[in-house]
């Protein structure tokens, strides 16, 4: 099974404030080493402007520290899944679409090769 993460989890994930975040890695790490965590490159995307509208709103050089490592955060994230080239691969394949604070779609099939290997488990535990 291949799972999605769409933007508003990876957004929940990178928060360590965020009350949902346990319970997504959780899960995560519960999955089947068979399976796969993937995210699409429209998310990637999405971030990025959010990135793009948080460095123009720094005042100062001090409080630029935390924003960019948070964002080199952000980077390893990205380093780490598969990202898909478009969510339209998924079509026709077995995977479940990971968006708001629960999984909420399942579709038939996920037709997409991991070239990294990351598995649910490997990746679940890196995003703890």
């Amino acid at each position: 099974m291949i799972y999605v993460l769409d933007t508003d989890i990876l957004s929940l994930l990178a928060h360590q404030n965020s009350p949902e975040a346990p319970r997504i890695r959780r899960h995560i790490v519960e999955l089947s080493a068979e399976d796969h965590v993937v995210t699409t490159v429209i998310t990637y995307e999405e971030q990025m402007r959010g990135w793009m509208a948080a460095l123009r709103q720094i005042k100062s050089s001090a409080s630029e520290v935390p924003v960019y490592a948070r964002l080199l955060q952000h980077l390893e994230t990205f380093r780490r899944i598969t990202v898909l080239a478009n969510s339209r691969v998924l079509r026709g394949n077995r995977c479940r679409l990971f968006c708001g604070p629960r999984v909420v779609a399942k579709q038939k099939g996920c037709r997409s090769r991991n070239p990294r290997g990351w598995s649910a488990r490997r990746l679940g535990s890196a995003l703890i």
